[in-house]
């Protein structure tokens, strides 16, 4: 195989994460479009999955979808600033910063899974559609996300 060659499973996680990506957003209401027209995402958590999801959203974009990536959030200031730079967004190491953006229509969360169910919970009370890695959260947040 060249460098060049997806192998089987790249193949599958790319037209998985872009079959994902275009449903969500296909399936959002009109009004939540930003002022420009564009869809605001906003992505916590820029590591390894985090990253793969920004990518393939820019693929989305570049295809043609009416999408913006115009916030990222990450602990971690070097992977951040590199995100940050990289799809041309406003930077935050607090989601919670993020979540107060106007701009984010939608929020992608790709953080450790025992702070996935707080940070989407978060998220939706603050009007934000939620595409969430899996898993949503531990069993003992349960209880905690059953009260939304």
């Amino acid at each position: 195989m060249t460098a060049g060659e997806k192998t089987r499973r790249e193949f599958i996680q790319t037209i998985g994460a872009a079959a994902v990506a275009t449903q969500t957003l296909a399936g959002l209401p009109r009004k939540a479009f930003g002022a420009n027209g564009k869809m605001g995402v906003g992505f916590i958590g820029c590591g390894g999955r985090g990253r793969h999801h920004l990518d393939q959203l820019e693929k989305l974009k570049e295809e043609g979808a009416n999408i913006e990536i115009v916030a990222v959030c990450d602990v971690y200031r070097p992977r951040l600033d590199k995100s940050a730079e990289k799809h041309q967004a406003k930077a935050y190491m607090d989601y919670r910063e993020l979540l107060n953006d106007p701009a984010v229509d939608v929020v992608g969360i790709a953080t450790p899974d025992h702070i996935h169910g707080q940070q989407a919970i978060d998220a939706v009370k603050k009007g934000k559609h939620v595409y969430c890695e899996k898993p949503v959260t531990h069993w003992r947040q349960f209880d905690l996300t059953k009260k939304l």
